[in-house]
């Protein structure tokens, strides 16, 4: 086998590792990512969701075992959130990333950080009584205005950088590099999750589907306009 044709098997690989993670990713967060409950009682359409529902502030306790599961809860939900939109763009040629093998373990080991981050910030929200430690959802008005404002802060902060970055973009996009830029684009709306319910299922298809059109339509000033105002709206519920 050529160098050619070994990076072109490289290459090829990509997409289907992709597709495997994203199949095995979906199969988790659908089975209730092993929580005690199911998706389906973790879920809830409405906004602020605590409301008609039972609370569960107290705070649980938290060992190696449960924080590991709770890492590896967040990295399967963001990775089944954000693949969808990786494909979509790779499909409609709005990126320049080559997605290969490396592209994708370097992506999964960025989100992996990330994941690590959210966990240690549910340990705090539920120590501070902020969480419901069952439904996985704010009940603090507090906490989910300022997850709200973050989310509409980032928004416009990506309105102006839009207006002033270079159209023209060169040369290849690292897997690390690329998921650096997902999570400073996407990662404050995502942490919204924390509002509306980590495992809410309403939520996690609502934001899968608004980071696939994020990645659709990556020079666009509707969509952060339109999540600005959705934003807003979601405030005036609180």
């Amino acid at each position: 086998m050529t160098r050619i044709d070994l990076a072109r098997s490289r290459q090829s690989g990509g997409p289907l590792l992709i597709g495997a993670a994203l199949c095995v990713c979906w199969l988790f967060v659908l089975q209730g990512a092993g929580m005690s409950m199911s998706i389906w009682e973790m879920s809830s359409p409405r906004f602020p969701p605590v409301e008609g529902q039972m609370r569960m502030p107290m705070a649980r306790a938290w060992d190696l075992a449960h924080a590991t599961h709770i890492a590896v809860m967040w990295w399967a939900m963001m990775m089944a959130m954000m693949l969808p939109g990786l494909l979509a763009q790779q499909a409609c040629g709005r990126s320049n990333a080559s997605v290969s093998v490396s592209f994708v373990t370097q992506y999964a080991a960025v989100w992996s950080i990330a994941s690590l981050v959210a966990a240690v910030a549910q340990f705090g929200f539920e120590q501070a009584g902020w969480l419901d430690t069952m439904h996985l959802w704010s009940v603090s008005k507090g906490l989910t205005l300022v997850l709200i404002i973050c989310a509409a802060a980032s928004q416009i902060w990506r309105q102006f950088a839009l207006r002033r970055s270079d159209e023209s973009v060169s040369g290849s996009v690292s897997g690390l590099d690329y998921g650096r830029d997902c999570i400073l684009s996407t990662g404050p709306v995502m942490l919204l999750l924390f509002a509306g319910g980590v495992m809410n299922l309403y939520w996690i298809a609502t934001l899968t589907v608004w980071n696939m059109a994020m990645k659709i339509w990556p020079r666009s000033y509707v969509l952060p306009g339109a999540t600005i105002l959705v934003c807003l709206c979601l405030a005036l519920l609180v």
